[in-house]
C-alpha cells in the first residue's frame, strides 16, 4: 500500500453544506479519461475544526490490493471538496474501486464509495462489460465470458446402487459434491436437477417394501414421478431392495424418464438411472444388476442448456438530460435474443417499464424526455433448446447529470450580529452549483423572523455553471421586530431545481434585534410661521407638522400623524395637496399639511404623534387653540424692549379675511419729523402674529438721540388700510 498523504492531492473546495457524504464523481460506472479523473464529494457539516477526508483507491473490491493508494488527512470544511486521483490511476480499461469518509477526532461518517474505469477510449456516463457485469442482479443460466452470455456447461454425475447382498447403500454426486440428506437405505434415492441451469432443485427417497405384499406402497413414488416437469433431470438410485410391490404404474413411471431396464429389476436387486422427464424408452443411461452380482456405479454427464435468464442493472441517475443509451449485442443466430426493456423513474416518483426497447438515436428522446430521472436497463437472454447463445458485450449511457446548488453556513457573512429596530442587516452569502448542469435561474427567499413578526423577501441569481459560484447580496429591515430572531436563507423555495441533495438549500443565522424607546418629536406651523394658544390665523390657513425621530424606523404611514379640528378627525393621505402626508426618511422625518377653511370664532387643533415603532410623542394629545376674525383689525401693537438702548422688537396681530399686502412703519419726533420709513413686503406678513425689528437709527444711518418718539404702523389689505400709533422710547 502506497500512502499519498497530501503530496498527490490536490483538494479545491466548494460551497455545498449537506447532511451527510455524498459522492458526485466520478459517476458510478462511469469510463473517465486518466488525465482528468477527478473525485467530487459533498461534505456533511460535523462542525468541528479537526475534520477531515479519508480517500483510498484500488483495484480490489475490499480494498485489500497490494497498489492501493490512500490519501489521509485532506483538509476540508463542510462543502463539496474536489481531489484530482490522476495519481492514483493503477492500470487501464480494468475497474477502480473507490472510497471515502470524514474523519473528526474519534468520530467517523460511514464510507461512501463507488467504481470507475480509466481509459483512453471514450468517455462514458455509464457504461458496463464483462468486468462489471457480475455486480449486477443476475438470474441463473448466465456466465461472463467476454460479455455476458449463457451458461452452457457440463455436469458430471455418479449414481451408486448396491442392493442387499451386495453393500446396503446408494448414492448421487453432482460435479464431485455428494447429494445424500435425507436418503434412506432402503428403497429408491432421487435427486432432480433443473436442466437449464444445473441446479439441484430436490431430493427425495421412498420405500416401496413391505412383508406382506402391497401395491399401495408405491404410489406415492408414483405420484411422485407423475409429477415431475418435462425436461428435468431424474437421478435415481436403489439401496437394499426395490424390486418388492413395484406395480405397472410404476414401471411406466420410470419409463417415463427413459428406463428400458425397470421392467428387469428383481427382489433386492441394484438399479441407477440418470434419464429426464419425457425420455424415449431406452434414450436414458442406466445398469441394472441382480442380487448378489454387485453392486453398480453409473457415470453420466448432464448438459445444461439455459433458454432464459435475465441481468438487471443498478439504477442509472439521477440525470438532467439523457444523450445516449446503447447495449452492443453479438450475433445471435437463428431463434436467440436479447430483449433490453427499460425501467424509467419519473421527476414525480412514478416508475414504469418499456419492454423490448429499440435503442436507438432516433428513439431517445420518445423512450427517455426529460421528466425521466433514472432508469434501469432488463437485458432479457432467450433461445431454443440447444440454440445458439446470444451474447451482450456492453451497455451504456451518456448523460448529463443534476445541479447541485447549495450554500455553507461557514460562508455565511453578515455585517452584525445585533441592530437596533429599523436598523438593516447587510448579508453576503456564496452560492455554488457543484453538480454537471448549468441553472439558469437560482431562485432564493430571505426571512427575518422574530416572535413580534416577520419580514420576507425575495431574489434570483442567474447563469449559475457547473462548479460556479455567484454570490447573494442584501440588505434585510427590521422595522417592527424586536428580540431574538432568525435570520433565514432559502435557495429554491419552490423546490423547482432538481439535485442531488434536499437540506443544503436552507441556512439560518441568530441575530437580534433592539427595540426603539426614541420618542419622536414635532413642530406645529401655521403659514410657516409658529404660533401659541390664543394667536389669530386666517380662515384658510395651511397648518403643517413636522416630525423627526432619531429612531431607525420610518415614520412611513399617515397613521403616524393623528390630527383633529374641533374634535373631528383629520383624514390624511399622500395624494391630495389640502391633507398631504409625507415621509422623508432620507432627512427622518415626516410631514403632515393641512389646509382647512375655518369658520369665524374659536378653533382647537388636536395633534398625536408616533414614530416607526409604536412610540408616541407624549402620552397626552397636544392641543393648540387659536381664532378666525373675518374683520380687518390691527390688535395688540407693542415694541419691546420699550425704552430700548439700540433696538426694539415691534409686534401685533392682524385679523381678517385676506392676507397682508404690506405694512408700513415710520418713526416721528414729538415735533412731527420724520426720521424714519420702511416698508414690509406681503410675503413676511401673515393673518394672526407678526412681528419686525426696527435698530434704532435714522435714515441716515445714524443713532437717535434719547428721548420720547412716536410710531406710525398701517398694515394695507384688500379691504383697506388698518393703522396704529405707539410710543417709542430711547434711553441709554
Amino acid at each position: 500500500e502506497e500512502d499519498a498523504g497530501n503530496n498527490r492531492s490536490e483538494a479545491i473546495t466548494y460551497v455545498v453544506a449537506t447532511s451527510r457524504l455524498r459522492p458526485l464523481s466520478p459517476l458510478p460506472y462511469s469510463r473517465v479519461r486518466p488525465d482528468s479523473a477527478i473525485l467530487v464529494v459533498l461534505s456533511p457539516s460535523l462542525d468541528r475544526i479537526d475534520q477531515s477526508l479519508i480517500v483510498q483507491i484500488d483495484t480490489v473490491a475490499d480494498f485489500s490490493g497490494p497498489a492501493k493508494v490512500t490519501w489521509s488527512s485532506i483538509p476540508i470544511s463542510p462543502v463539496a471538496t474536489v481531489l484530482s486521483i490522476t495519481g492514483a490511476i493503477i492500470g487501464l480499461d480494468i475497474p477502480h474501486y473507490w472510497r471515502a469518509r470524514v474523519v473528526s477526532g474519534a468520530d467517523s461518517t460511514p464510507w461512501v464509495a463507488g467504481v470507475f474505469t480509466p481509459s483512453l477510449l471514450a468517455s462514458r456516463s455509464w457504461i458496463q462489460s464483462s468486468v462489471h457485469f457480475g455486480m449486477n442482479s443476475i438470474s441463473a443460466g448466465l456466465r461472463v465470458d467476454q460479455g455476458l452470455t449463457f451458461d452452457d456447461r457440463p455436469i458430471p454425475v455418479e449414481l451408486y446402487s448396491a442392493g442387499f447382498s451386495d453393500g446396503l447403500d446408494a448414492s448421487i454426486t453432482l460435479s464431485g459434491d455428494g447429494v445424500g440428506q435425507g436418503f434412506i437405505t432402503r428403497g429408491y434415492n432421487i435427486a432432480l436437477v433443473n436442466e437449464l441451469t444445473g441446479d439441484l432443485e430436490g431430493f427425495s427417497a421412498f420405500s416401496i417394501y413391505s412383508d406382506a405384499a402391497d401395491t399401495t406402497m408405491a404410489e406415492p413414488l408414483i405420484r411422485f414421478l407423475e409429477g415431475i416437469q418435462p425436461g428435468r433431470r431424474v437421478l435415481v438410485a436403489i439401496a437394499d431392495e426395490g424390486g418388492k410391490n413395484k406395480t405397472e404404474r410404476l414401471n411406466k413411471a420410470f419409463e417415463s424418464i427413459g428406463s428400458a431396464k425397470i421392467r428387469t429389476l428383481a427382489f433386492r436387486g441394484s438399479w441407477a438411472i440418470s434419464g429426464w422427464k419425457g425420455a424415449a424408452i431406452g434414450s436414458a443411461r442406466e445398469a441394472i444388476s441382480a442380487s448378489g452380482a454387485g453392486a453398480i456405479r453409473l457415470y453420466d454427464t448432464l448438459a445444461v442448456s439455459p433458454i432464459e435468464a435475465t441481468m438487471e442493472s443498478p439504477w442509472i441517475g439521477p440525470v438532467s438530460r439523457w444523450h445516449t443509451l446503447r447495449a452492443e449485442l453479438q450475433d445471435t443466430g437463428s431463434g436467440s435474443s436479447i430483449d433490453v426493456s427499460i425501467v424509467r423513474k419519473w421527476a414525480g416518483g412514478m416508475i414504469d417499464t418499456v419492454h423490448n426497447a429499440q435503442l436507438s438515436p432516433e428513439t431517445l428522446a420518445t423512450l427517455l424526455p426529460a421528466q425521466v430521472t433514472d432508469v434501469k436497463l432488463l437485458a432479457r437472454f432467450s433461445r431454443p433448446q440447444w440454440g445458439m447463445s446470444p451474447k451482450l458485450l456492453e451497455w451504456s449511457a451518456d448523460f448529463t447529470g443534476l445541479p447541485e446548488i447549495g450554500g455553507s453556513v461557514t460562508q455565511f457573512s453578515i455585517d452584525k450580529d445585533s441592530v437596533n429596530v429599523g436598523e438593516l442587516f447587510n448579508i453576503q452569502f456564496p452560492v455554488t452549483n457543484a453538480g454537471f448542469a448549468r441553472v439558469d435561474t437560482v431562485p432564493y427567499a430571505i426571512t427575518l423572523r422574530s416572535m413580534t413578526g416577520v419580514h420576507a423577501s425575495t431574489g434570483s441569481i442567474f447563469g449559475l455553471d457547473p462548479l460556479g459560484t455567484d454570490t447573494i447580496i442584501a440588505q434585510v429591515t427590521t422595522a417592527g421586530l424586536r428580540g431574538p430572531a432568525t435570520l433565514e436563507v432559502l435557495l429554491d423555495p419552490d423546490g423547482t431545481i432538481r439535485g442531488y441533495e434536499r437540506g443544503n438549500e436552507l441556512f439560518r443565522h441568530a441575530v437580534f434585534v433592539f427595540p426603539d424607546t426614541v420618542q419622536p418629536a414635532f413642530a406645529v406651523t401655521v403659514d410657516g410661521k409658529s404660533i401659541v394658544s390664543g394667536d389669530y390665523i386666517s380662515a384658510q390657513p395651511e397648518i403643517r407638522v413636522q416630525i423627526t425621530d432619531d429612531g431607525a424606523v420610518p415614520i412611513a404611514s399617515p397613521s403616524n400623524v393623528l390630527l383633529r379640528i374641533d374634535g373631528r378627525p383629520v383624514t390624511l393621505g399622500t395624494a391630495t395637496p389640502d391633507s398631504l402626508f409625507e415621509s422623508r426618511w432620507n432627512e427622518k422625518a415626516a410631514f403632515a399639511t393641512f389646509r382647512p377653511k375655518l369658520s369665524n370664532g374659536a378653533h382647537t387643533l388636536g395633534i398625536q404623534v408616533t414614530d416607526g415603532s409604536g412610540n408616541p410623542a407624549d402620552t397626552a394629545e397636544y392641543v393648540l387653540d387659536f381664532r378666525v376674525e373675518e374683520t380687518t383689525r390691527l390688535l395688540n401693537v407693542i415694541n419691546y424692549p420699550n425704552p430700548f438702548e439700540d433696538g426694539t422688537q415691534v409686534t401685533f396681530e392682524l385679523t381678517g379675511m385676506s392676507t397682508p399686502l404690506e405694512a408700513r412703519f415710520r418713526v416721528f419726533t414729538v415735533a412731527g419729523r420724520k426720521i424714519h420709513d420702511f416698508r414690509i413686503p406681503g410675503g413676511n406678513l401673515r393673518i394672526g402674529f407678526n412681528s419686525f425689528g426696527w435698530d434704532g437709527h435714522d435714515a441716515q444711518g445714524d443713532d437717535i438721540a434719547n428721548g420720547v418718539y412716536l410710531g406710525h404702523l398701517s398694515v394695507v389689505t384688500a379691504q383697506g388700510t388698518n393703522e396704529a400709533i405707539l410710543k417709542l422710547a430711547k434711553a441709554r
